[in-house]
């Protein structure tokens, strides 16, 4: 069930869904991506659409409220100006990946043609968005890398090449023995992926 209050168009709003698959149509602007746009909001508390949570906010009001039942397990949202409250069965969660773990969407907008068309690093951030999401504990994994990463590169830009020392080697050895786990850990999910299209292929398509 998904209660939306204040949110984009929508005053008020109370959808259930019944089935294991939901078609949502509508003439245009009555609200179908917003429905899309809530939903991926109780994964990543953030929007596909936009990185400023005041666009969510409903023309003249103050801030927005969102819930969604499954089962017997609630998520409530509320964001007004630059404060948030994001609770789970009404206690306040420590860590994204309690959201992660009870609700896990995959978002596809035209705008992930990126994935086939641009370059190595939007297929990278698809496969990384899509493992945190298979394997929890590759979030700090993946913020560690980013971080390394970062650390490193600002440490370049502020040396010479003839001032590379003992700190330089340390950060690329940090830099490399994260990599090399995160880039196992994107086999083994991309293997995952593999084994699973084909028992999809089989299952539909038998040996063709």
């Amino acid at each position: 069930e998904l209660s939306l209050k204040n949110f984009r168009c929508f005053t008020q709003k109370k959808i259930t869904f019944t089935a294991p698959v939901v078609l949502i149509e509508g003439a245009n602007g009555s609200g179908k991506t917003t429905l899309l746009e809530a939903i991926h909001y109780f994964c990543y508390v953030r929007s596909f659409r936009t990185p400023t949570p005041r666009d969510l906010i409903m023309f003249n009001q103050d801030a927005f409220f969102i819930s969604a039942l499954f089962d017997t397990d609630q998520i409530t949202i509320g964001s007004s100006g630059s404060k948030r409250h994001v609770k789970i069965n009404q206690k306040p969660i420590t860590s994204h990946k309690e959201l992660r773990a009870l609700c896990q969407i995959v978002t596809v907008t035209q705008e992930d043609m990126d994935i086939v068309k641009e370059s190595p690093e939007a297929r990278r951030n698809f496969i990384d968005h899509a493992l945190m999401l298979y394997n929890p504990e590759a979030v700090d994994l993946i913020k560690a890398f980013k971080y390394l990463l970062d650390t490193r590169n600002a440490f370049l830009a502020q040396q010479s090449v003839y001032a590379l020392n003992q700190e330089y080697l340390l950060w690329t050895q940090k830099l490399w023995t994260v990599a090399h786990a995160l880039q196992q850990a994107r086999i083994e999910f991309l293997d995952t992926l593999l084994r699973q299209s084909f028992d999809i292929n089989a299952l539909f398509f038998e040996e063709k």
